[in-house]
């Protein structure tokens, strides 16, 4: 009978720990930044250029929802979210951006770590001597 009751208990121990990790994590925002401007991402450090020009989009993550959609004036984003281990989170997205005659959509699943920009979609295209940019980032960051 021990045997039997052993896994059973280390289950429910597993169970309620898991639970009670769940119920004191710290809230979390999934900050999305977007522009028709070009994004450097060498380091963590957004360039001021694209602080200045670009949209930012803020949705806090509630703890018994892992999808949602966020709306702009001119851009939308639906997303599922899921932890994949601790710190990293797999975004599933589907982006769009319309603005006068420009049109980008994006659909990805990426891995995304806590505290870290990632460039989810970018574009580059020139018509004649101009080149037209439009960049989305985003990250997860613990709810201020």
């Amino acid at each position: 009978m021990p045997r039997i009751l052993n896994p059973m208990i280390g289950l429910l121990a597993l169970l309620a720990s898991g639970m009670a990790l769940a119920k004191d994590a710290q809230p979390l925002q999934l900050e999305l930044r977007y522009c028709q401007c070009a994004a450097p991402l060498e380091t963590q450090e957004l360039s001021r250029e694209f602080l200045a020009k670009s949209r930012s989009l803020t949705v806090t993550l509630l703890p018994d929802e892992d999808a949602g959609r966020v709306t702009d004036k001119e851009f939308s984003l639906s997303y599922q979210l899921q932890a994949i281990e601790s710190g990293v989170w797999q975004l599933n997205y589907t982006a769009d951006f319309h603005h006068n005659s420009s049109h980008y959509s994006s659909q990805s699943q990426v891995r995304l770590p806590q505290d870290k920009w990632l460039k989810l979609f970018g574009n580059q295209s020139q018509e004649g001597t101009s080149i037209r940019h439009f960049n989305l980032l985003g990250r997860i960051v613990a709810a201020q």
